[in-house]
């Protein structure tokens, strides 16, 4: 007998995509919709494909314990303007609440730890999402993550081999892995000039980061430069780690929705999305919204 499945959907990612391949879209009168209308049809696709799936959305806090521990992290990143238009981002999320999914969130924290914390072992977890830190969850029957298509990127659905394939390591050492990689998209540096293989290498003979900084194994041949390297990469190694590392056991704000029909059309009307109305059908019936929550 299969599991049942729980769609955990990273939510600002969906909005940032949906509002760069849309970002020419607009009302009539000028307003842009392109994140609102991309964010619907993802939401009406994943229920099309999973119809009897339970879908949470999943959102950051503005501001997250990351940044107080490591000020650079992430501050290389540049939205574009329709990804962080409020307004859209909000009639997006009162659209979840509409059509009933329940929405999660939890201040000071980002959408992997969320998500992280939202890992039910009694269901097959399918984490939406094409950030490559939600594949240190992955687990065979328990977490996938699917990686949609966008632009000339195919569509990936992350299981233990696809992980171990693509990366060189499983899931469960994936994180030591990009601790010494280093993670260009969150500002976090690596370990500069020093061979991925040896990386691969001193992570399998390995479980924890400390014991690669501390002592690493004598069959893993490194030459002096990448001695040196490796003691003088100690403090920013510790803070990848702690980065890196998605929390599983943070206390988490479900946001329940009540579906209603009228509402969700009102939504499609003002933003004169009458193509998109077939979405609603797709939702059966299933608080306090997020208001103030996006403000930074």
């Amino acid at each position: 007998m299969s599991k049942p499945v729980q769609i955990l959907v990273d939510g600002f990612y969906c909005a940032y995509r949906s509002a760069f391949a849309f970002q020419d879209l607009s009302t009539k009168d000028g307003r842009k919709s392109g994140l609102i209308f991309g964010f619907i049809r993802t939401l009406a696709s994943l229920r099309r494909r999973w119809p009897h799936a339970e879908i949470i959305v999943c959102w950051d806090s503005p501001s997250t314990w990351r940044r107080d521990v490591y000020d650079g992290y992430k501050r290389n990143r540049t939205r574009s303007k329709g990804a962080r238009d409020k307004s859209q981002l909000y009639s997006a999320s009162d659209f979840c609440r509409a059509i009933g999914l329940t929405q999660a969130l939890a201040t000071g924290h980002e959408a992997d730890d969320v998500i992280g914390s939202l890992l039910d072992r009694d269901q097959l977890n399918i984490i939406f999402s094409r950030d490559r830190d939600f594949c240190q969850l992955v687990e065979d029957g328990v977490t996938q993550v699917y990686s949609p298509k966008t632009g000339q990127n195919p569509e990936v659905v992350f299981t233990e081999e696809v992980v171990t394939e693509k990366f060189g390591v499983p899931p469960r050492k994936l994180v030591m892995y990009r601790v010494f990689r280093g993670d260009s998209s969150d500002n976090l540096p690596g370990l500069r000039r020093f061979p991925t293989k040896k990386i691969v290498q001193l992570v399998e003979k390995h479980e924890r980061v400390e014991e690669i900084l501390d002592s690493p194994d004598p069959s893993v041949k490194l030459t002096p430069y990448q001695k040196k390297a490796l003691a003088n990469f100690r403090d920013q190694a510790i803070i990848n780690h702690r980065l890196m590392k998605i929390l599983t056991d943070i206390k988490v704000r479900q946001v329940p929705g009540a579906f209603d029909r009228r509402k969700a059309a009102k939504i499609l009307e003002d933003y004169e999305l009458k193509s998109l109305r077939s979405t609603i059908a797709l939702f059966e019936e299933q608080d306090e919204g997020l208001m103030g929550f996006f403000d930074a």
